[in-house]
């Protein structure tokens, strides 16, 4: 079952979670997105990822269940009037313009993007990627239980 809010996440996480595999399962449960210079950064980076991560990545970007989105150069501009630093990459500013702009969440582990949210109030809209991999068990866990209760109803009948 996906939630009904969008979770941007980072490129790192992108990586992190199809290396670990949980990339698919976390697609099934949430409804993920990326920004789009976030996925151009990790197609730059998938060259080293090896051959199994990388063609989960790809069909991920290719539609199937990554929604990437773009902000607009208002919205990228309304939050770099209020947080100027060249201290952020391109894909975490696009991505924080989109928390910012639109409400949705973003996933990312890093220090300073947390940081960068709590100081423009916006840390409530930030999740881990462990918080996205424990949901996903969580609702994992609750599918199986489920099958497990249909089949022995199905046998009791």
């Amino acid at each position: 079952m996906r939630s009904g809010f969008l979770c941007l996440i980072d490129a790192w996480g992108l990586i992190r979670a199809a290396q670990a595999g949980w990339l698919e399962r976390l697609l099934e449960t949430h409804a993920l997105g990326a920004a789009g210079s976030v996925i151009e950064d990790v197609r730059r980076s998938a060259a080293g990822l090896g051959p199994e991560s990388s063609a989960v990545l790809e069909r991920c970007f290719d539609g199937q269940g990554l929604a990437v989105v773009s902000a607009t150069a208002e919205e990228i501009g309304a939050f770099l009037d209020r947080y100027p630093t060249p201290s952020l990459g391109e894909g975490e500013i696009e991505s924080l313009a989109l928390v910012m702009a639109r409400g949705d969440f973003f996933c990312s582990d890093d220090l300073h993007v947390t940081l960068v949210m709590k100081h423009l109030g916006l840390f409530g809209r930030r999740l881990s990627l462990a918080a996205l991999v424990k949901d996903a068990r969580r609702s994992a866990a609750t599918d199986e239980l489920g099958a497990h209760v249909a089949a022995r109803i199905v046998r009791a009948l």
